[in-house]
């Protein structure tokens, strides 16, 4: 059942994410009166097809996305001259809105995706051996303050922003937390937060993650965590997983107080919570869904600036998922329930979009560039050069998809 579910996940996921792109081409291409001669769900050979005026639409074989055909998309001259209606004939402003469709739909198909998540309830999950389970909290109790520090449930960004800053300000010393229960009941607990080590330097043999025991042999205590690394010097450490009794036992060094930066090992205080947060009204959770999609693609930008530039971050391969990973995450995103898997489809969305608005050839991007130096120059760029760019283009992604997948997604990643 669990591969049945995952594959199932994964030709709904190719399928929504792939033909919301081409749709965009498709309605604007229609209202911009240029030809579409086929609009396809899947590939392969044709299971039911059926023509309306120009357009041939059809379901195909194979549930892995779709396409649109527009009529004299290259204006190659060896091609058919589709008459008037050729892509190629239409106005600069309809050409660009044409290509750029795609990309915008699958944007603001991910802001619908966002915003729907944000209007239900979602209930926190407190984990086994964490600190808060420890001191009596169970998955989807609320934490209502922290010290006296409100904890703001309006969406999972502000509780886990608020749970963070609370954390920190405790700096290891017990804590005094306030909880409702999903029955309503309040209650008062006091929680003593863990020390974690996230290890995100890709040339640290350190595991992925510690719940640190003691520091050169003694047991940890509070304060800052830098300060408790010695200010990043080789230190001994001893710890464990939690969940997991094996402990680790090694030297680390560079430690720093971060939120888990590529290339880094930081250190942060610990209670063990994922959020939950309390439904919310269709118009606030628009508004917030809408808003994490520029947060989201300036934080993409930000995070590969980060990968590019910062010594033993993993690079491309580390960080970058290639189709395999792609499957085994969707896999795992369909099997932790449908809430966790439509959050994973809105980011594909908007991953695709953003990647097909880049200015590289064989992308929408690339094909928005050669409109807008037409538009400069006045003239069309050679239809047989400007192909055979997009063909270079197409080669290069190819090839960084192989390296990508061997390197990272088969290779192994570090852990």
């Amino acid at each position: 059942m669990d591969v049945l579910r995952t594959v199932v996940a994964i030709m709904a996921l190719l399928v929504v994410v792939v033909v919301v792109h081409e749709m965009g081409h498709f309605l604007v291409a229609k209202r911009s009166g240029i030809q579409v001669d086929e609009f396809a769900v899947g590939f392969g050979p044709k299971l039911i097809w059926k023509r309306v005026g120009d357009t041939v639409y059809a379901l195909r074989l194979l549930p892995a996305g779709g396409f649109v055909r527009l009529a004299g998309m290259t204006g190659l001259p060896e091609e058919k001259d589709p008459g008037p209606r050729a892509f190629w004939r239409a106005s600069i402003p309809k050409r660009v809105a044409t290509i750029l469709a795609g990309g915008v739909f699958n944007l603001i198909f991910a802001g619908l995706l966002f915003s729907a998540l944000a209007i239900p309830s979602q209930a926190s999950a407190v984990d086994a051996g964490t600190p808060l389970a420890s001191a009596g909290l169970h998955s989807g109790d609320t934490i209502l303050t922290v010290n006296g520090r409100h904890i703001n449930d309006a969406d999972e960004a502000a509780v886990t922003a608020d749970m963070h800053a609370a954390t920190r300000a405790t700096e290891g010393h017990p804590a005094t937390v306030v909880y409702q229960t999903p029955g309503g009941a309040v209650r008062t607990t006091t929680v003593t937060p863990v020390l974690e080590l996230l290890n995100l330097d890709r040339s640290n043999p350190l595991p992925q993650q510690i719940i640190v025991d003691s520091i050169d042999g003694n047991s940890v205590t509070p304060g800052d965590p830098a300060m408790l690394f010695h200010s990043g010097n080789a230190v001994k450490v001893s710890g464990h997983v939690i969940g997991d009794t094996k402990v680790y036992t090694g030297t680390v060094a560079g430690v720093s107080t971060g939120n888990g930066d590529v290339g880094r090992v930081d250190a942060a205080w610990l209670f063990g919570f994922q959020p939950g947060w309390a439904g919310n009204t269709p118009a606030y959770a628009a508004g917030r869904g809408f808003t994490k999609v520029p947060t989201a693609i300036a934080g993409t930008f930000t995070g590969l600036y980060q990968i590019l530039t910062t010594p033993n971050s993993g690079g491309l391969s580390g960080n970058v998922q290639g189709p395999v990973g792609i499957v085994r995450d969707t896999g795992a995103a369909a099997q932790a329930g449908w809430m966790v898997f439509l959050t994973f489809m809105a980011y594909i969305s908007l991953s695709l979009g953003l990647f097909n608005l880049l200015p590289i050839p064989f992308l929408d991007g690339g094909r928005f560039v050669f409109i807008i130096l037409e538009a400069i120059r006045r003239r069309r760029v050679d239809p047989r050069r400007e192909a055979m760019i997009h063909y270079v283009g197409l080669m290069l992604i190819l090839a960084l998809v192989f390296y990508v997948t061997f390197t990272g997604d088969i290779g192994g990643r570090a852990t």
